[in-house]
């Protein structure tokens, strides 16, 4: 979008063109080329114009001068100056840039589960158990991250008492730049109560040491 304004003074009255050298062939007398033309401002009045540009399929990428011309009294106007008429001329140079499109979030990596003892009260309250959860989730297929921010409880209600799994809900902040929202607004996370972590039980042959680098009391072992 342009926005173009313009103002007479006196009684008289001017009109407006815009051009874009889309092809960079040093004039603006090629198809596409002429983007509109601006109402007349009146005895003083101001006029702000908006034009809608649409860059032309295979328009070369890097700098393209745009004109812009206004004729007193007369809406004839020509981007040369061939119309003969009083008013004025600006150049700009204006640059085709190729935009790379955001990249759609399709998902985020699950949130490994936090495991809490029973009745420790190091992790009691929900508060203390936010401290352990992660304050970013990684964009699927990335290594990118958008931080969140945890709610207050959890479903069921936390109660590090009683052994389970309570699922707490994350928002999602804001959206790192190069990717656009998808539909997804929250996440989740698993913490585990457990009455006791798994201990492995070792039998005889697991645990068969070579005694020659042992000193001290003799021993024997069976099973």
């Amino acid at each position: 979008m342009l926005l173009l304004r313009d103002r007479t003074n006196g009684g008289g009255w001017a009109a407006g063109k815009v051009w874009i050298d889309w092809n960079a062939d040093g004039d603006w007398d090629d198809a596409n080329e002429e983007i509109g033309e601006m109402s007349a401002a009146v005895g003083g009045q101001e006029v702000v114009y908006p034009f809608s540009v649409t860059v032309p399929a295979g328009t070369a990428l890097g700098n393209k001068r745009m004109r812009i011309r206004t004729n007193d009294n007369s809406t004839a106007i020509d981007p040369h100056g061939a119309d003969g008429r009083s008013g004025t001329a600006q150049d700009y140079l204006i640059a085709v840039v190729d935009v790379v499109p955001d990249i759609e979030i399709t998902g985020y990596d699950a949130i490994s589960d936090v495991l809490v003892r029973a009745n420790d009260t190091a992790v009691d309250t929900v508060a203390e158990v936010q401290g352990l959860l992660p304050s970013t989730v990684t964009i699927s297929g990335t290594s990118d991250t958008r931080s969140v921010t945890w709610t207050t409880d959890s479903t069921p209600a936390y109660d590090n008492s009683s052994a389970g799994t309570y699922v707490f809900t994350a928002t999602l902040g804001a959206i790192p730049s190069g990717y656009k929202d998808d539909t997804a607004e929250t996440v989740t996370a698993n913490v585990v109560v457990t009455d006791s972590f798994g201990v492995e039980v070792l039998t005889a042959a697991d645990s068969i040491v070579s005694t020659a680098n042992l000193t001290g009391t003799a021993f024997s072992m069976s099973g």
